[in-house]
């Protein structure tokens, strides 16, 4: 089945989203991966660097990729501090199934810092 991955930011929590911490990183087992590059890597809301695929927005979405019934594959999600970062209180981001508008299936990550994280700048 023709699949789309969508990773939003929920509702409730776009004025204090994940991403005033910084930026979120996404990275596709191997097998997902080659499926999306032959899908053309069609996508909204991303800019790809190598390997490694960044959201530029509250909602990202990773189209044509191509699933078997009951295949299974891994997806990475990785905060990314913004530089300077003093205070972050964390925050929720959905990863949702659709095919076509149809969703059929889904999971929420919730991120809890266990400490204070100070990013330095780097010098120039």
């Amino acid at each position: 089945m023709n699949t789309t991955l969508a990773f939003a930011v929920p509702r409730e929590e776009l004025a204090n989203s994940l991403l005033n911490g910084g930026t979120i990183e996404i990275t596709l087992s191997p097998n997902l991966m080659k499926q999306w590059i032959a899908g053309r890597r069609a996508s909204s809301g991303v800019t790809v660097r190598g390997q490694a695929i960044h959201m530029t927005g509250t909602r990202a979405e990773l189209r044509n990729l191509v699933l078997r019934p009951g295949q299974s594959e891994s997806v990475g999600i990785r905060l990314l501090p913004r530089p300077g970062l003093v205070r972050f209180i964390g925050g929720k981001l959905d990863v949702i199934q659709l095919e076509g508008d149809k969703t059929i299936g889904g999971v929420r990550f919730t991120y809890k810092p266990m400490r204070l994280v100070v990013v330095a700048r780097p010098e120039v």
